[in-house]
């Protein structure tokens, strides 16, 4: 049929009979396709439909001449010419263009200069035929108005009343194939004729060699055409010839022709909340993630606030309460336990599924809050040695109540399938002995004898909504701002970090101004001369700091759990893809099960700032300790030398050869409003602006990302998974 999909072996795809992992796929075995109604908020970008009609017909029958600036348009004059004036009003609508179409024997032409072929060539590029990168991203009707473009100007309807797409270039028409999808219509692939040569003599006797090139033809038949004529249709006179006799039933079922092995490439995993799958390619794929499970599995979240168990001693010095932490993990684990059997799961194979494994997931938030009591910086060796203790502790006595349950209430269904029988656990630190706090050997030896109740134990979640009820910092995340802004019905006033705010008072530098200064100052106090350096070192933001102590953060926590975490990896506007690229990098060589990027403001709508319009954030470097671990993990594994520049990744020069512009979100609420409605307002909101503060006050309040959370610093409204 023509679709393709490149996978790791492990990736799991959907067949008739169920999930199955590429490489136990053969050559002639069946996949499923989705056919789905695709829903109108799909896509995140928007140019409108009658722009999208114009996009599709100049990839069908279009030319971009850059030596004199002009991209051509190209009609049948005797039966398109209707669509060639449609074509140039909407042309001169959006960008005023004075050409207009004249007819050439039996072709009319339209050339169009300045402002439209700006924007064509920057969407377009090259005269290279390929679906445009930006029609994969605009709304389901503004796509299927790209594709009726396309399709009226170089497809057509066969005498077996298929319909037909021709092009050299194969890939255009795979491309075209996943987008015809999110219709629900299939089709297949054909390569005819097949590339040939013959000899011919000519009338003067010379002997020549004819070469024939191939190329490739779209054709969807059946009921395929039957969603062709209702969702995409054609313009003009084809649309005339397309009838729906006979539209037998077509099965969304492809055969596998061919599976080869690549070898090593870079690949994308995805999660998808809930569903736990996608579509990839046209296939439906399965979920990876910070919670892995099964088909029909379910697994129970719960978080300690890790602030709480911080005490002060006779002397008024803070430390951190280990005995009593130890003993709310397993009176947690026991409440989760306890939960699945009293729960009333939605679908039956939901209930049978999870008591199978018994999967439960002790967690942590409040860790930023907790080192901000002790006194240790976030991104620091004594706040990693805190996270892999917090950790270690936490999956620890986790399975000490699940080795106690199992003795009472026995061990889970599937426990003897497992690797546990032979004292083999899924966590990492566990063979690390160097790094052990507690008698790891001891506590094997109890599994190996009585068994667990619970196949996994602990996991590190987004606590969005969870930490805002606790009134505490979000999941294992530094906090995002130390002072902010807020409104409310009576007005503004500033929110400031519970810990930061009774520091302050006790160093009597609590006052208005100082709070009117951190706000400003992206609510960080670094640079602040006002605020003591100690108290610059421990009070660290997100984004003060770097991507690398990011990673080193979520690696140390990661050591310790028998599922995943969830962290974002905070990286600062001007970051590069060498950037992004070396984090993905190290975040393997780490031990990361999966790595979350977000670069500050790419969600929003920008523009180049004027020097000195704002403040400029004080730029986040790797600690010392990062630097020493970076350059070991180098050192250790030498083939990242090819791919990761040490020395820049430390100067903050990575992949930055020539000097950049400094973006920012636009300051003015006028302005920045009027650039959002280029982009469709309504698209925006609740993904890169608070919807509760515009449809309140008509302000633009660009949100924050957090621990997987979308949040507004003003208000409070925020966007994320409630685990």
């Amino acid at each position: 049929e023509g679709y393709e999909i490149t996978a790791t072996l492990d990736h799991r795809l959907m067949t008739p009979e169920g999930w199955k992992e590429v490489k136990d796929i053969t050559p002639g075995e069946k996949l499923l396709l989705p056919r789905f109604e695709v829903e109108e908020e799909f896509g995140s970008e928007s140019i409108g439909e009658d722009l999208a009609f114009v996009l599709g017909w100049f990839i069908g029958d279009g030319y971009l001449n850059t030596n004199d600036k002009r991209a051509w348009f190209y009609f049948n004059a005797e039966k398109e010419e209707d669509i060639a004036w449609k074509i140039r009003e909407i042309l001169v609508k959006h960008f005023g263009i004075k050409a207009k179409p004249h007819r050439y024997g039996n072709q009319i032409k339209l050339g169009v200069r300045g402002k439209a072929y700006k924007w064509i060539e920057e969407i377009v590029k090259t005269n290279e035929k390929r679906v445009p990168e930006l029609v994969f991203r605009l709304k389901p009707k503004e796509i299927a108005a790209f594709l009726r473009g396309l399709f009226s100007a170089d497809g057509y309807i066969d005498n077996d009343n298929a319909i037909r797409l021709t092009s050299k270039d194969r890939e255009l028409l795979r491309e075209v194939q996943d987008l015809l999808l999110l219709f629900g219509i299939l089709s297949k692939l054909y390569e005819r004729p097949y590339p040939s040569e013959f000899k011919y003599t000519t009338k003067d006797g010379e002997e020549r060699t004819y070469k024939g090139n191939g190329y490739y033809e779209l054709v969807i038949a059946n009921y395929s055409r039957k969603l062709f004529a209702e969702k995409i249709g054609f313009e003009g006179y084809k649309m005339e010839k397309l009838t729906l006799k006979k539209t037998k039933r077509d099965e969304p079922i492809v055969t596998v022709e061919s599976v080869e092995v690549l070898g090593e490439e870079l690949v994308y995993d995805f999660t998808v909340p809930e569903k736990h799958s996608y579509i990839s390619n046209g296939f439906m794929s399965h979920n990876c993630g910070e919670e892995p499970l099964y088909d029909y599995e379910s697994c129970n979240l719960a978080s300690i606030n890790l602030a709480k168990f911080v005490k002060y001693d006779e002397e008024g010095k803070p430390y951190f309460d280990w005995e009593e932490y130890a003993y709310v993990i397993q009176k947690v684990a026991k409440y989760l336990d306890n939960a699945i059997d009293v729960n009333k799961f939605p679908l039956p194979e939901i209930d049978y599924n999870t008591k199978l494994t018994r999967r439960i997931g002790v967690g942590i938030m409040g860790l930023a809050d907790a080192l901000f009591k002790l006194g240790i910086a976030y991104n620091s060796k004594e706040g990693y040695d805190f996270m892999r203790k917090a950790t270690e502790y936490l999956t620890f006595y986790a399975y000490k109540y699940s080795i106690e349950a199992a003795k009472k209430r026995g061990t889970f269904p599937l426990y003897e399938k497992t690797k546990y029988p032979e004292g083999e656990l899924p966590v990492e630190g566990y063979y690390h002995r160097e790094i052990w706090s507690l008698p790891w050997d001891e506590l094997v030896e109890e599994i190996k004898k009585h068994g667990v109740r619970n196949a996994m134990v602990t996991t590190c979640p987004p606590t969005g909504s969870v930490s805002m009820i606790a009134d505490t910092s979000s999941g294992i995340e530094p906090i995002f701002a130390l002072v902010y802004k807020k409104s409310v019905t009576v007005g503004e006033f500033y929110y400031v970090d519970p810990v930061f705010e009774a520091e302050l008072k006790k160093r009597g530098l609590y006052n208005d101004e100082i709070l009117q200064k951190i706000s400003d100052n992206y609510g960080s106090v670094q640079g602040l001369e006002e605020i003591p350096e100690d108290m610059q070192r421990v009070f660290v933001t997100a984004m003060d700091i770097h991507w690398l102590d990011h990673l080193l953060a979520q690696a140390s926590i990661q050591l310790w759990l028998t599922d995943s975490a969830s962290k974002t990896i905070n990286m600062p506007n001007d970051a590069t893809v060498e950037d992004v690229k070396a984090a993905y990098l190290l975040a393997h060589a780490l031990g990361c099960k999966g790595v979350t990027v977000y670069r500050d403001g790419s969600l929003s709508v920008q523009v180049y700032s004027v020097e000195g319009e704002k403040k400029k954030r004080v730029p986040a470097k790797p600690s010392e300790y990062a630097k020493k671990i970076l350059r070991e993990i180098v050192e250790r594994e030498s083939w990242l030398e090819k791919f990761i520049n040490v020395e820049a990744i430390i100067d903050g020069t990575n992949g930055k050869e020539a000097p950049m512009f400094s973006l920012s979100v636009l300051k003015s609420q006028k302005s920045a409003k009027k650039g959002v409605e280029e982009r469709n307002l309504k698209d925006l909101l609740g993904v890169a602006y608070c919807p509760v503060c515009y449809e309140k006050d008509g302000e633009l309040v660009e949100l924050r990302m957090e621990s997987g959370c979308a949040t507004c610093p003003k208000c409070g409204w925020s966007k994320c998974v409630i685990s």
